[in-house]
């Protein structure tokens, strides 16, 4: 990471803690930059290196980091989190866990992946996915995929989650629009609730 391209992310960081003061959150969400190969122990290294300066504002201003596992960053599923997450121990860092950015790196997210991190889950992302006809993982609408999302779902409500669960889908029908695949995915969201019994309103 260049200088000049860490200090304009510092200032940006900056004022995402403005920000989530300003819609009373106390949760800012981080990335583990761009992937360039494995997370091996050096680049490891030099991400925890990155993240000092990040984390110790954390403290100062009261705020929690949610690293998102990213399977297009260096941090992408939960193995990568955990191994991130055991060289930090301030409570000021936490994960989103995202099972589809999981998956597209062919772990298998539940029960493997989050097995790994469900202690430090401070946040969750559910979109579904799952393989096309060359073994390419793709987008599809929740409950349609090969993510076992009412495991997941139900694990949560098990170990007592107490964060926020927010559907964030990449899914786009062929031929349709970004809506009606969040349309979509939204039906089957409430339908594996349902089916765990949990009120959707």
């Amino acid at each position: 990471v260049q200088e000049k391209s860490y200090s304009e992310h510092l200032r940006i960081l900056e004022r995402s803690f403005k920000l989530a003061k300003m819609f009373d959150t106390n949760i800012v969400r981080t990335f583990s930059f761009w992937r360039r190969g494995n997370l091996s122990e050096e680049i490891l290294g030099e991400i925890l290196q990155m993240f000092e300066v990040p984390i110790k504002r954390a403290e100062e201003e009261n705020i929690v980091l949610a690293l998102e596992n990213e399977h297009e960053c260096f941090i992408g599923n939960g193995e990568e989190s955990r191994r991130f997450l055991d060289r930090i121990s301030s409570k000021n860092v936490g994960l989103i866990w995202d099972p589809g950015n999981a998956y597209f790196l062919g772990e298998v997210p539940y029960p493997d992946g989050y097995e790994l991190i469900k202690d430090r889950i401070v946040h969750v992302h559910v979109k579904d996915a799952g393989k096309d006809k060359n073994g390419k993982p793709i987008w599809l609408p929740v409950g349609r995929g090969e993510i076992n999302f009412k495991g997941q779902l139900q694990a949560l409500r098990e170990d007592n989650f107490s964060g926020v669960i927010s559907l964030e889908t990449h899914y786009v029908p062929k031929g349709g629009s970004q809506e009606e695949g969040t349309r979509e995915s939204f039906s089957g969201m409430k339908s594996i609730l349902q089916s765990l019994g949990i009120e959707t309103g």
